[in-house]
């Protein structure tokens, strides 16, 4: 069976709340340390400030604690939410050097929207509060060299925040791709699963018919020849008898499944055959050694038909998938018993060449099959070489 092997989906880290208060957090010591550097540098000895200057200093605490509480709010999934919280945080940077994180945050969320409206105006904004923050806040002034870097910062962040909101409309195209090929796959898979069941309900009829035909022979016999030995009506009696519980078992496992009245297919193919399977995969270039056991090859006569023909699609499967992954390595079937059933193996070493022929379906159907013969099966790399093994028990 070829898959297509989907990443699945990344869940947050993180639930939004907890990432909001991490946020506040964050950007408020990183907001205090930035404003207690500054008042440092500007008055070492922290004596002697002049009243503007504290005040405008405590100005600037008290909107560094709000621009830090509006963070959650600038990180609404309601856009008119989040705009209008991030223009007021951006506003709050003409008189607080604590808002630097919150304003870059704010920056970089409008930008991601990449929406030209909300860009020019939080551009103008931030332009404004910088020229006024350089106008009125103690220790700065209006310099060109200060003004080219206020505004190669907003470019930057506005170049961010685009590249941010680029790359998650991408990782949300690609999630929705990813999640409709699922789709598709799981729609695929269930198709052939119903494929099968309608082929083993054909199968099954078939055989169905075929028994009870002999019910019908045989009693019929039974009936025309009144004068037959005891012993031989005896034995007919039981024949028809066993013959009838196993129609009635495969009728019960019939009326689960669908049945097509209009199709054409062919008979099942059993462990019966496995000679012919055989020559063809040799017939195919195929190097196969085959390994049947004594009880199983005395059995073959006996076995029901849903398990005979589920152990003779699992060495076609094999041997068909060999043919496609692995046409230069050798193969080896092994078929063993046990008191509760049969167990097939189906070993092949690992090849770098490929025949090119495409992957299908087929061990999607045999899981049905086997599993509706209420048996198992697991395929995949053991010890550098790839096993199909199927497992049916007898009855």
């Amino acid at each position: 069976m070829s898959t297509v092997a989907l990443p699945p989906s990344t869940p947050r880290r993180w639930p939004h709340h907890v990432e909001s208060v991490a946020m506040v957090l964050l950007f408020w010591i990183v907001g205090a340390g930035l404003f207690f550097f500054t008042v440092n540098d500007l008055y070492p000895d922290m004596e002697n400030i002049p009243p503007r200057e504290s005040a405008l200093l405590s100005i600037d605490t008290l909107l560094g604690q709000l621009t830090c509480l509006l963070v959650p709010l600038v990180r609404s999934r309601r856009r008119r939410v989040a705009g209008g919280a991030g223009l007021v945080v951006v506003a709050c940077s003409a008189l607080s050097a604590w808002s630097f994180a919150s304003v870059v945050h704010a920056l970089v969320t409008i930008s991601s929207w990449r929406d030209r409206r909300w860009l020019v105006g939080v551009d103008a904004l931030a332009i404004a509060a910088g020229l006024v923050s350089m106008l009125v806040m103690p220790g700065s002034r209006l310099a060109l060299p200060d003004v080219a870097v206020m505004l190669g910062v907003v470019a930057g962040l506005n170049l961010w925040g685009m590249y941010r909101g680029q790359k998650s409309v991408l990782v949300d195209s690609y999630r929705q791709q990813a999640e409709t090929l699922r789709r598709e796959q799981a729609a695929t898979v269930a198709m052939a699963r119903a494929e099968e069941r309608t082929t083993i309900a054909r199968e099954m009829h078939d055989t169905l018919s075929h028994r009870l035909a002999v019910i019908s022979l045989h009693a019929g016999g039974l009936s025309v020849r009144p004068d037959l030995p005891a012993e031989r009506i005896t034995d007919t009696a039981r024949l028809i008898q066993n013959t009838a519980q196993t129609a009635s078992e495969e009728l019960r496992d019939l009326l689960t499944l669908l049945r097509d009245d209009t199709s054409d297919r062919a008979l099942p193919t059993t462990l019966a055959d496995l000679d012919a399977i055989l020559v063809g995969a040799r017939a195919a270039g195929l190097r196969v050694d085959a390994d049947l056991d004594e009880e199983v090859r005395a059995r073959l006569d006996s076995l029901p038909t849903r398990c005979s023909a589920a152990l003779g699609q699992t060495v076609r499967e094999g041997l068909a998938n060999c043919i496609k992954h692995a046409p230069d390595q050798p193969v080896t079937v092994t078929i063993t018993a046990d008191q509760t059933g049969a167990t097939v193996l189906v070993r092949n070493n690992i090849s770098q060449r490929d025949s090119g022929l495409a992957g299908g379906h087929g061990l999607v159907g045999l899981d049905e099959r086997l599993r509706l013969a209420r048996g198992r099966m697991r395929h995949g790399v053991v010890g550098g070489r790839h096993e199909l093994e199927a497992w049916v028990p007898w009855t």
